[in-house]
């Protein structure tokens, strides 16, 4: 991993990439694996930018997994409040992901759920610094393929969109006590730093990081619910040299692991390996700007 964290030279970063790209290939393999072996879904596909063919070494995996429609609970039902992590662990769907790898990190986003169904955002641990898998979980009976969809395997016959697929639009997200709101802030803290990540290595100097100002919301609402009184946390959201837009992704997590040591309860069932795991992630992020 140190040589992640500073690489320092064009030929080695390229080698920490190819092995990136080959940490994702045998991720989707397992994936497709455990996902096949489960006599309970009908089919699978995988969509995004792996799907299309423009991924990068910095992309993830959106799978679709569709369930016979009687068992879309078992396999993929929530969690018994709207936030917990251990109970997201404990939940159908967290259950599910286990079987295939032990997350690193679990984020619930009901509002992105399709209708029936349900969404799931996972990271997992690997030598060059967390890989995404976006899950959707769908029932037999409202599923469609996407046109630009890769189908993995298909025992129901799936019909295949015709036109254009819709962008759902997100939906609203469940009422959640105080501590449910600090409780989920510190896996939207961690999911979101690591984007701001990627579009910072994607983009040029003077671009906005995209989720910069939801990183730092989670922040803030880690320190009401400590402190009801606290000031929100001050933000420039246009980074625009190299130095200033790393400088800030690592200032928050130094912030973040601060509350959260003082907080410990919001984080128990949290992997202590996340932080580590989300700098090297970030060290990364910076050589590949540096190299551009």
């Amino acid at each position: 991993m140190a040589g992640v964290e500073r690489v320092g030279d064009d030929a080695v970063l390229d080698d920490v990439l190819r092995l990136r790209h080959e940490e994702r290939t045998r991720l989707f393999q397992r994936v497709h694996v455990a996902t096949e072996a489960d006599a309970r879904v009908a089919a699978a596909w995988l969509h995004g930018s792996c799907a299309r063919g423009d991924a990068d070494a910095l992309s993830d995996l959106d799978v679709t997994v569709v369930v016979a429609d009687s068992a879309i609970c078992a396999v993929a039902g929530d969690p018994s409040r709207p936030v917990d992590y251990g109970r997201v662990l404990d939940s159908p769907r967290g259950r599910w992901i286990r079987q295939i790898a032990e997350p690193l990190l679990l984020l619930e986003a009901p509002q992105n759920a399709p209708a029936g169904g349900a969404f799931l955002t996972t990271f997992f641990a690997g030598k060059t610094g967390p890989q995404q898998v976006d899950w959707e979980w769908l029932p037999r009976s409202t599923a469609r393929v996407p046109r630009a969809a890769v189908l993995l395997f298909d025992r129901a016959d799936i019909p295949r969109e015709t036109g254009p697929t819709e962008d759902g639009r997100p939906g609203t997200t469940p009422d959640r006590t105080p501590y449910e709101v600090a409780a989920h802030a510190v896996p939207w803290f961690w999911a979101t730093l690591l984007w701001n990540a990627k579009h910072a290595a994607r983009s040029p100097g003077g671009t906005q990081m995209l989720m910069a100002g939801s990183t730092v919301r989670a922040v803030h609402d880690v320190e009401q619910f400590l402190d009801p009184g606290s000031a929100p946390l001050a933000y420039e959201p246009v980074i625009g040299r190299l130095q200033d837009r790393i400088r800030v992704l690592f200032d928050l997590i130094d912030r973040m692991e601060r509350l959260t040591a003082i907080a410990s309860t919001l984080c128990a069932d949290i992997p202590s390996e996340v932080a580590p795991r989300v700098r090297q992630y970030v060290h990364l992020a910076r050589e590949i700007m540096m190299s551009a």
